[in-house]
C-alpha cells in the first residue's frame, strides 16, 4: 500500500510543482515503503528549499518520522512549535503515529493544547482545563449551533 502512495504522490508533487508539502508527504510514503535512500534524497532537497520558498519544519519533520528516526523528528517540531507554525494541528493524523508512544509526543501535544490522540498512552492530561487552545469546551455557543453548512 505505501508503494501506490508513493506513486500517486510522485503525480500530486509534480502538479503542484514541487511544492515542499507534497515534497514532504512523498518522501513519508517512500520511508514507509522502506525506500530509505529516497527519502533521504528528497529530505536533502527540503532542507535547501528555504533559500528559494519557505519550508515548513513540520514536513522536514513528517519525513523524519516516516523514516523511523524520532529524535530528528523531534527536533523539527520543537522548531516548528518555535515558528508557531499552525500546521502543528496535524500532529494528530497518522502520519504521525511512529512517534505516539515517545513521551515527547504527548509533551507536545499538551503544550500545542491539543488532545492526545487515541492510542496515545501517557499520563499527561489530554488537553488544559480551559479546553485546546484556550477555546470553549462543551456544547458550542448558540450563534454557532445555527450556522449552515
Amino acid at each position: 500500500m505505501p508503494e501506490k502512495a508513493a506513486l500517486e504522490m510522485e503525480k500530486a508533487v509534480d502538479l503542484s510543482g514541487r511544492s515542499p508539502l507534497y515534497v514532504a508527504a512523498l518522501r513519508h510514503a517512500c520511508a514507509l515503503a522502506g525506500d530509505r535512500l529516497s527519502a533521504q534524497s528528497l529530505l536533502d532537497e527540503l532542507k535547501r528549499s528555504p533559500l528559494q520558498r519557505y519550508v515548513s519544519p513540520l514536513d522536514i519533520a513528517l519525513v523524519y518520522a516516516g523514516m523511523g528516526d524520532n529524535d530528528s523528528a523531534f527536533v523539527w517540531l520543537e522548531k516548528a512549535y518555535q515558528e508557531r507554525v499552525t500546521r502543528l494541528q496535524e500532529l494528530p493524523q497518522p502520519s504521525f503515529d511512529g512517534l505516539r508512544s515517545d513521551a515527547r509526543f504527548a509533551e507536545l501535544m499538551r503544550r500545542l493544547g491539543l488532545p492526545l490522540p487515541w492510542g496515545t498512552s501517557s499520563s499527561l492530561p489530554s488537553s488544559p482545563p480551559n479546553g485546546p487552545l484556550g477555546c470553549h469546551q462543551g456544547n458550542p455557543p448558540a450563534a454557532l449551533e445555527r450556522v449552515a453548512v
